[in-house]
């Protein structure tokens, strides 16, 4: 498994024009999803986050940009479909940051900024377990454990490929003796990962799977060399 990670840099032009010199190089499906999204930031950094895992597949196993081919399953998890090199990887954004991992079993990664305020909106999607921990916190405290505890919910159902589809008062994440663990037990890890003030990023993977440990950043920059 690998773990990487993009600051966007907003106050750059020319990390951010290097990103939408990109956009060419990705899927017309891809392109017209990007389309949508009405803010420049949304776009870049949706842009950043496909054109990150074909960098990263095409420098990792020597492929041609044009070779490959995404699908997506049943709740809508992108895969990649072609070449079948046994590879899953998930994608996130959020604020300053765009995350993907590589991995060789089913996983999912999630990374939130705190700018979106505290967990009082989110309260109805917490289980009462998670509830319970929250309400015994405070301040700044409560604010980086909701956020910490989101990412890991995230990163479970992103992992399992279902979305939406899953209840999320349905399951607990709950702090263990070795970290992390779903309730009721499923065979699924955790692993957290410090990435920058006022962010909180978290990874699920499938029992057996092994972390890394640091995430490998990257800049916008170093994409630009598949460009050919």
């Amino acid at each position: 498994m690998n773990i990487y990670a993009m600051r966007m840099e907003w106050d750059d032009p020319g990390a951010c024009a290097c990103l939408e010199r990109l956009l060419p190089f990705l899927s017309a499906d891809e392109q017209g999803r990007i389309a949508r999204f009405r803010r420049r930031e949304d776009r870049l950094r949706a842009i950043a986050g496909r054109a990150c895992v074909r960098w990263l597949l095409c420098t990792r196993f020597s492929l041609d940009n044009s070779s490959l081919r995404f699908g997506a399953g049943p709740y809508g998890k992108p895969f990649l479909e072609e070449p079948r090199l046994g590879v899953h990887y998930n994608i996130s954004h959020s604020g300053d940051w765009v995350a993907v991992v590589l991995a060789a079993a089913e996983t999912g990664i999630d990374v939130q900024s705190q700018e979106q305020g505290g967990p009082e909106p989110f309260w109805g999607y917490l289980s009462r377990e998670e509830e319970e921990v929250l309400a015994q916190l405070e301040g700044k405290e409560r604010l980086d454990c909701f956020y910490g505890l989101w990412t890991l919910k995230e990163s479970y159902v992103k992992a399992l490929g279902k979305g939406m589809q899953v209840d999320f008062r349905s399951f607990s994440i709950l702090r263990t003796g070795s970290g992390w663990a779903v309730f009721p037990q499923q065979p699924y890890v955790f692993r957290q990962y410090p990435l920058a003030e006022g962010h909180a990023l978290s990874v699920c993977a499938a029992e057996g799977s092994s972390f890394p440990e640091a995430i490998q950043l990257i800049r916008p920059e170093e994409m630009a060399l598949y460009q050919t």
